[in-house]
């Protein structure tokens, strides 16, 4: 089971939180998608203490992905 949120999408970025609730440990394969299409990819695993702070078993569940040129911030 996972649980994640996007915190904001801005300046062609991506950023948010992932965890796998099964395996905390390991890092998330994520796809941003417009529509059906996948535009960008990318791995959980930046440091996001606040997130572990609220009770998630890892800390280790952020992540950034830049989105390709073209891509609005409010896709």
């Amino acid at each position: 089971m996972f649980d994640g949120f996007v915190d904001a999408v801005h300046d062609g970025v991506v950023a948010g939180w992932a965890v796998n609730l099964s395996r905390p440990e390991q890092s998330v394969p994520l796809e941003v998608r417009v529509g059906p299409k996948i535009v960008a990819s990318g791995w959980s695993g930046e440091l996001r203490p606040d997130v572990a702070n609220t009770g998630y078993p890892s800390s280790h569940t952020g992540f950034s992905i830049p989105l390709p040129a073209g891509i609005s911030d409010g896709f």
